[in-house]
This record gives C-alpha cells, sequence and structure tokens, in this order.
C-alpha cells in the first residue's frame, strides 16, 4: 500500500514519472500501429485506430465501475482485463501468421 504521507514534492515527482511512461507506450504503440498497417489502406487503418483507442478510453472505466458494483473487487477486474487483452494478442498474432502466408 502507498503511503499516503509523502511530501509533495515526491507526489509530483510520481505523477511525472507516470506521464513519461503513458507517453513513452502511446508513441510505442503508434509506432507498432504504423508497421502493421499496410500503405494502402493507411487512412482508413488510422481512423479506425484512433476511434477504438478513444472509445477504449472513454468506456473502460465506465465498464470497470460498472462491474465493480458486482463486487468483483480489483484484482477480478485485473486478471479479466489480462485474459482479454492476451486472447486478444494471441488472435491477432494468428492473423499475422496467416496474412503472411
Amino acid at each position: 500500500m502507498i503511503p499516503f504521507d509523502f511530501l509533495p514534492l515526491v507526489w509530483i515527482l510520481i505523477v511525472l514519472i507516470v506521464l513519461v511512461a503513458c507517453t513513452a507506450l502511446t508513441t510505442l504503440t503508434d509506432a507498432i500501429a504504423v508497421d502493421v498497417s499496410s500503405s494502402g489502406n493507411r487512412v482508413r487503418f488510422f481512423t479506425y485506430y484512433s476511434v477504438v483507442q478513444d472509445f477504449g478510453a472513454a468506456c473502460g472505466p465506465a465498464i470497470g465501475f460498472f462491474l465493480l458494483s458486482f463486487h468483483f473487487g480489483y484484482e477480478t477486474l485485473h486478471w479479466m482485463w489480462n485474459i482479454a487483452c492476451r486472447a486478444y494478442l494471441i488472435m491477432e498474432a494468428n492473423s499475422m501468421a496467416k496474412e503472411k502466408l
């Protein structure tokens, strides 16, 4: 558990580190999206990518709080999200392998 009696400077440093990490991850996912997209469908792909990313950011907290109302707890939500992401990555890897054949 994080103690809440940190000095304000420590909290500012923690927030700055989290912001830098989030920016790095966003840049990384954007670079991966550029690699995955084909040159012919790039505009369509990035439109879809932006809409899905914004939709997930908008609906994710609402869905999470809705699921918390059923008393699942944060640990259960974490594992549900973890399993969903891994399943998605496996499906994407399979579809990319089929495209290369």
